[in-house]
């Protein structure tokens, strides 16, 4: 339908009793075709803006439907008809986006929930480095739920192997404080290897620093203990405790300083017990007892400050050489008890009369002297061999050799070696030819003295 406007024989009517000549009417025509063009082109420009904006929210939401399609993995067949009216264009569009949207809802809200847990599996083992799941993104499709319910899966795996390592550093720690007096252990919200590593880092420094405590405390304790007998006071040994922490150490260290003090102001009776207890360490040891040359002041009668220092000081130097030499003091009773085991047996052999009494005793008899041999021959070279690394270690450290009862043991257990190797090489020779076949061995009969 064409705009067909016939106003002309009305407006020329009019301009007619108004009394206008030709020219104005000429005049006024020209102004009415001016008016009318601007009318339609305004009508124009509002009609294609309308098309543009119609344009626009059929592109939009065509592009909307091609990136739901992707983003849930929903083909390429988007139904668009790019060619068709624009309101055909849009009225198919708002139907294809309402079906997508209710038929991907739940995909969508799952995709959402597995990628918070998926976040919260990185934030507790500190993962920084998150790759194709640093965000979001724009795939909520099957495949990418899949993917991150498999990442979810393989974190969840060493989330649990994590917390079975965090909980053991845990217990750890909180031992660890306990015992050195610190502030309860607060367990880590994290199960990274980063707070792994720091949780390790902080189990060596405590452990190392408790090590130390354990070391001194038990060094004061025993220093404790000296002083208080030394200044014949009551031995307060302090209660069994868990906790080495410093305030512990400090007020040993404290006491210490006060019977100190106790032993510098009585030295009279502070010497005499040093004394006593020379004597004591010395009988320990087998040391003979030092002549008034070699050591002046065990035997002074005047005490004073001066001997206490020296008396006080080889105390403690025995005492520190019987700690050290512990093992080859056990070595030295083992080898005493041998060799007398032996000696006696041999005594005991030499009597002729030993076996003419009660079948049973002799036969006693005859299995302790054995038994005596074989440990005389087998365990007192291992046992030689053992001293040797201690005599030579304190031969070493102190530049003289360990004397036992006036005895030079080094010397004594090289010479004993050097007689028992070919004593040892002999007997496995023996062993060797003496081998007998069981199959071939005389069957066990009583002996006469067994019975």
């Amino acid at each position: 339908m064409k705009i067909e406007v016939h106003i002309e024989e009305q407006l020329e009517d009019l301009w007619s009793q108004i009394g206008l000549s030709q020219e104005e009417i000429e005049d006024k025509y020209e102004d009415l075709a001016k008016k009318v063009e601007m009318l339609f082109q305004n009508y124009l420009k509002d009609t294609y803006e309308s098309v543009e904006t119609m344009k626009t929210i059929a592109e939009r939401m065509e592009s909307e439907i091609k990136l739901k399609m992707s983003q849930f993995e929903l083909g390429k067949n988007y139904g668009i008809s790019p060619n068709a009216p624009l309101n055909q264009r849009i009225k198919v569009a708002e139907l294809r986006l309402k079906n997508i949207n209710e038929a991907t809802s739940d995909q969508k809200d799952k995709h959402d929930r597995f990628f918070k847990e998926l976040c919260d599996c990185f934030d507790i083992l500190e993962i920084d480095d998150r790759g194709d799941f640093s965000s979001e993104g724009n795939n909520f499709g099957s495949a990418r739920i899949k993917s991150i319910c498999n990442m979810i899966s393989d974190l969840k795996t060493k989330i649990y192997n994590n917390t079975q390592i965090v909980e053991n550093l845990s217990r750890t720690l909180s031992s660890l404080h306990q015992s050195l007096g610190l502030d309860p252990y607060d367990p880590p919200n994290t199960l990274g290897d980063n707070t792994i590593q720091n949780m390790e880092e902080r189990i060596s420094t405590l452990s190392e620093k408790l090590a130390i405590n354990k070391k001194e405390y038990a060094r004061l304790v025993k220093e404790l203990n000296r002083l208080e007998r030394m200044t014949g006071q009551q031995t307060i040994t302090p209660p069994k405790t868990n906790i080495f922490n410093d305030l512990v150490i400090e007020n040993i260290k404290k006491r210490i300083l006060i019977l100190q003090n106790d032993k510098e102001n009585n030295i009279p009776m502070s010497v005499e017990y040093l004394k006593k207890e020379l004597l004591r360490l010395w009988g320990e040891i087998h040391y003979q007892i030092p002549s008034q040359s070699e050591f002046p002041f065990f035997y002074s009668s005047n005490p004073n400050r001066r001997t206490l220092i020296a008396l006080e000081s080889e105390a403690i130097r025995i005492s520190k050489m019987i700690e050290q030499f512990e093992p080859l003091l056990d070595l030295i009773a083992q080898r005493a008890e041998v060799i007398s085991e032996y000696s006696s047996n041999v005594d005991m052999s030499s009597n002729p009369n030993r076996l003419t009494s009660r079948r049973g005793a002799a036969a006693s008899a005859l299995m302790q002297e054995e038994r005596a041999r074989k440990r005389y021959q087998n365990e007192l070279p291992k046992i030689h061999e053992k001293m040797l690394k201690y005599l030579e270690e304190y031969n070493e450290i102190y530049g003289e050799p360990f004397i036992w009862d006036g005895e030079n043991l080094l010397d004594t257990v090289r010479k004993q070696l050097e007689k028992e190797k070919p004593m040892k090489n002999h007997q496995t020779i023996q062993i060797s030819k003496n081998k007998t076949n069981f199959t071939q061995r005389a069957p066990f009969q009583i002996q006469s003295f067994m019975i």
